[in-house]
């Protein structure tokens, strides 16, 4: 064989059946895409999350489902059919197979006694969710001033109440893991000889959450907000913690 046929030109090369395009909105950080050949005409190309490419898949034909989930990643593929089996769908029964029942939300129960045992049952779940409730404490066996915080907020608080200490100031934090139902008896244990310090970013939620919780115990409850949308660090939050701290 000369070396003129031992060249072959892009043209000359062997091509995949069904080629995924170069730019297919796969890369990361663009969502989950669908590559044309798997979409109808018109159809959006990427989706944000696995919930909205299940909506979008359950309207393609069995052909274009099965393209689209063998050129995605495994892991979207998978979440999106975990979505499309999710009990909680509304899409209708008649696509569930036969002598499926129809899935119906309703807050209206007309027949007598219907509606109490709803709420009955409701209650029960409450309790049984109540029972869950959890949260985390830090710092706060010596602690005068609690800091009350979740999320980045607890993240960046402990940071600021770490300093804080180191400077001699008595102040610990309470996160809660469970906003709802939220751990009003852990909290209500740290209530004796302290005061207490919310901190999140919005402007004003879990305070009343705290507030409720401390009801009757009387504790001194302070608000400190960040607007959403601005980044901090901890040393945005030392002069509010420092002056609850000080204050009698």
């Amino acid at each position: 064989m000369s070396e003129q046929e031992k060249i072959q030109t892009a043209d000359d090369r062997p091509q995949m059946a069904n080629p995924i395009p170069e730019d297919d909105g796969m890369a990361e950080g663009h969502g989950i895409s669908i590559p044309e050949a798997c979409r109808e005409l018109g159809d959006e190309a990427e989706f944000v999350h696995p919930a909205d490419l299940a909506d979008h898949l359950e309207n393609l034909s069995l052909e274009k489902q099965v393209c689209a989930l063998r050129h995605m990643p495994t892991e979207d593929a998978a979440e999106a059919l975990a979505e499309l089996a999710a009990p909680w769908r509304m899409e209708g029964y008649g696509k569930r197979g036969p002598g499926a029942k129809p899935r119906l939300l309703k807050s209206v129960y007309l027949a007598e006694g219907a509606l109490a045992a709803r709420n009955r049952l409701l209650m029960e779940k409450y309790a049984a969710m109540q029972a869950e409730a959890c949260a985390e404490c830090w710092n706060t066996d010596d602690a005068e001033l609690v800091v009350v915080a979740f999320g980045s907020m607890a993240r960046i608080a402990r940071s600021a109440i770490r300093k804080l200490r180191e400077e001699g100031l008595k102040a610990g934090l309470f996160r809660p893991k469970t906003l709802y139902p939220f751990p009003a008896d852990a909290l209500r244990a740290l209530a004796p000889g302290r005061r207490f310090l919310v901190i999140e970013q919005n402007t004003g939620q879990m305070v009343e959450d705290v507030r409720l919780s401390l009801m009757g115990e009387n504790a001194k409850v302070d608000w400190h907000g960040v607007m959403p949308g601005l980044f901090i660090g901890a040393d945005a939050l030392e002069d509010p913690i420092r002056q609850a701290c000080k204050e009698n």
